[in-house]
């Protein structure tokens, strides 16, 4: 752990001055980051090695600068897709991208990506008769299976959820209250201050992390974040990690593996080591 001064610091920050849309990891501790400039309709992908903190890629785009997204990240492969029209959640194609040669590997403008298990890639298709499912070879997007029915296709889909590991995660809860122990350290270090709205707060190990808004004179919103030191009730880290705000933010941090991921003002992701 990084401390100065009895503080702690981050290790790691990135940002491009992009609103940070999306994170999610590889099995081989490779950090996807998803950023979008909603006003010029643009699209940006980043990834990051945590470990060496090596940039694999960054400021990936496509010919689609927007109307395009993240299914899923497995064996190292990045599974985009378009949407059937802009404005619609609808999803449509599937483009496989080697985060290690980062480029396409195969693409289909036809299947919409279900999931996907092992060595194999699950996909639908919409026909006038209800939707066909497929098996698809995650290296080459060549079909090698049609299913004949729904009910075999969803017993893998049921068998293949049972294997997603979430181990290490730790989301905030998002209350209006906390548990009383986390409660009554939280208030002796605010003491007199309002909150406004509910809490996002998580305890790891002997830490109780917790971001709140606190509404000012001209209605508007700033979110704080802090890291308290239960035993000691002493602040480690603080911050205002938005400003300005006229409605509530949440999900602005989560915990994996000891390493704090906090998103602070939408744009700059840091990251702390809590071990």
């Amino acid at each position: 752990m990084l401390f100065s001064r009895n503080k702690l610091k981050p290790y790691f920050s990135f940002t491009n001055n992009r609103q940070i849309w999306r994170l999610l990891f590889s099995a081989k501790g490779r950090l996807i980051i998803e950023e979008r400039d909603v006003d010029k309709k643009l699209a940006f992908f980043n990834c990051i090695e945590l470990e060496s903190k090596r940039i694999i890629f960054k400021d990936y785009t496509f010919d689609e600068k927007f109307w395009i997204g993240i299914e899923a990240v497995h064996n190292e492969l990045i599974y985009f897709h378009h949407y059937t029209k802009p404005d619609m959640p609808y999803h449509k194609g599937i483009i496989a991208f080697d985060i290690e040669l980062q480029k396409i590997i195969w693409q289909n403008n036809e299947l919409v990506f279900e999931f996907a298990s092992g060595s194999s890639v699950y996909a639908s298709m919409l026909k006038f008769d209800g939707k066909k499912y497929f098996k698809l070879n995650h290296l080459t997007g060549e079909i090698v299976e049609e299913f004949e029915n729904d009910s075999m296709f969803s017993s893998i889909k049921k068998e293949s959820e049972q294997t997603v590991q979430f181990d290490g995660f730790i989301i905030p809860y998002l209350t209006a209250e906390m548990d009383e122990v986390s409660q009554s350290v939280f208030n002796s270090i605010i003491k007199e201050r309002s909150i406004t709205g509910s809490y996002e707060y998580a305890v790891s190990d002997n830490y109780l992390l917790c971001a709140y808004h606190l509404e000012g004179e001209d209605k508007l919103l700033t979110q704080h974040f802090l890291i308290i030191d239960i035993n000691r009730k002493k602040t480690i880290f603080a911050e205002n990690t938005g400003k300005q705000l006229k409605s509530f933010r949440v999900e602005t941090f989560f915990i994996k593996s000891g390493i704090l991921f906090l998103i602070k003002n939408k744009s700059e992701l840091l990251l702390f080591d809590l071990t």
